[in-house]
């Protein structure tokens, strides 16, 4: 966010304050942080239990031992991600360092199904339309279009928020500087 500070104008004389220990935090932490840090443990949970039901299926599913142990770094690429972002959420000061661990995580398991991503890219994005007519019993083409725009959407939400904080649409707080609710906001 430096980068972008530095390219676009904005006011300097604003501080952000400090971001708090962890003790601070949660013992200062109003009833909305409570519930929706309750909430984030519950998913947290659940993404954990669905992981290690994938992980069952792939055991007994999945034959070929090289694409099992390609799949283990995507079946655990949401626990391990989610799991940091929340220990982030209850140690505002690790936040950062949490959130660099995630994006670390999340590009080698990408770099892993590198060769499956082109495939699926072109799969995708010509053999859709020209078989549209073979899978649209089986609303592949709905499921496609869906993820595509899912991601998309998510990508420019991040942007959006990673942009207001840096231009100060998102203020700062006792607790959190602008920058940790950019990316609190926009997960």
């Amino acid at each position: 966010m430096e980068i972008v500070k530095t390219i676009i104008p904005h006011n300097n004389s604003f501080v952000e304050p400090p971001i708090p220990s962890a003790t601070d935090w949660l013992a200062n932490m109003s009833v909305m942080h409570v519930s929706c840090l309750t909430i984030a443990c519950v998913f947290v949970s659940i993404t954990f239990v669905l992981s290690f039901f994938h992980l069952y299926f792939v055991l007994k599913y999945v034959s070929n031992e090289r694409i099992r142990n390609d799949m283990y770094a995507l079946i655990f690429m949401f626990p391990i991600t989610t799991f940091a972002s929340l220990v982030g959420m209850f140690i505002p000061r690790a936040a950062v360092f949490l959130y660099a661990v995630s994006l670390v995580w999340f590009v080698f398991s990408q770099l892993l199904a590198l060769l499956s991503m082109c495939i699926a890219f072109y799969g995708c994005y010509v053999m859709v339309p020209l078989g549209r007519e073979k899978h649209s019993p089986y609303r592949f083409d709905f499921l496609f279009r869906t993820c595509d725009i899912a991601q998309c959407i998510y990508t420019i939400q991040k942007f959006v928020f990673e942009f207001a904080a840096a231009v100060g649409l998102i203020t700062s707080d006792r607790f959190l500087p602008a920058a940790a609710k950019a990316l609190c906001e926009s997960s």
